[in-house]
């Protein structure tokens, strides 16, 4: 009796167990696979993914407008085909941007190499020289055309100038350029123009953009001082 009572026990036992692995690994691959299940159609559909390389403890990040994390990396899986616009705050900083048209199965993704936040303060520091430097640096990058006041990118109209830049160069996806006394950021996909640093009256607006190091250098008119300014750095408070 206790041996019949002891097989029975384990053969449920071994159902349960198979049944309980069986649905865990279904699960497991619907999960890998990106998909979800709709249940007004009773199909699974593929799904997209949204992801920022990037760490920073102290980013906002909004998902069509909706708050979906407060710091980086973020990865959001499982979510429908369709329009996304995923915007970076950070206090001290302008807004980053980015926009995905996805479709089953695609991947939104901004990598590390492609995003910066620019300070609204950056830092600045100085640097002298015993005598002048050598500087070479062409005003307007490679593949950017400046037509009177309208500025092009491989041919495509980009956006007009009120004044004439001295300087212009790419950055972060965008344009930095200076005019006047001023170094500016232009966002290409939202049409605004941030003011990143006014330049003292003894220097050159010319500049030069390491992106690696996320710094634009401007140099003195005697090119015996140079100004290095960390636009993703922000002056504290």
């Amino acid at each position: 009796m206790r041996s019949l009572r002891h097989r029975i026990i384990t053969y449920v036992i071994s159902v349960l167990a198979i049944t309980a692995f069986s649905v865990t690994t279904v699960a497991a691959l619907v999960w890998a696979n990106g998909l979800k299940f709709d249940p007004q159609t009773k199909t699974f559909e593929q799904t997209v993914i949204i992801a920022v390389e990037a760490w920073d403890e102290q980013a906002k990040v909004y998902l069509n407008n909706q708050l979906v994390s407060t710091k980086l990396p973020y990865e959001q899986r499982s979510l429908p085909s369709g329009n996304y616009e995923l915007k970076i705050s950070k206090d001290g900083f302008y807004d980053f941007y980015a926009e995905f048209n996805l479709k089953g199965g695609e991947i939104g993704m901004v990598k590390g190499s492609d995003f910066y936040l620019i300070a609204r303060e950056p830092i600045a520091q100085k640097q002298t020289f015993n005598e002048p430097v050598e500087v070479s640096y062409s005003p307007i990058e490679s593949g950017l055309e400046l037509v009177g006041n309208e500025l092009y990118d491989r041919g495509k109209f980009v956006t007009r100038f009120s004044t004439e830049p001295n300087s212009i160069k790419r950055l972060n996806n965008n344009i930095i350029y200076s005019v006047n006394n001023e170094i500016r950021y232009y966002s290409l996909k939202h049409n605004t123009d941030e003011l990143i640093y006014k330049v003292g009256a003894n220097y050159t607006t010319n500049f030069s953009v390491n992106e690696n190091d996320e710094t634009v250098t401007i140099y003195s008119k005697d090119f015996l001082e140079s100004t290095i300014i960390y636009f993703t750095r922000a002056n504290e408070v």
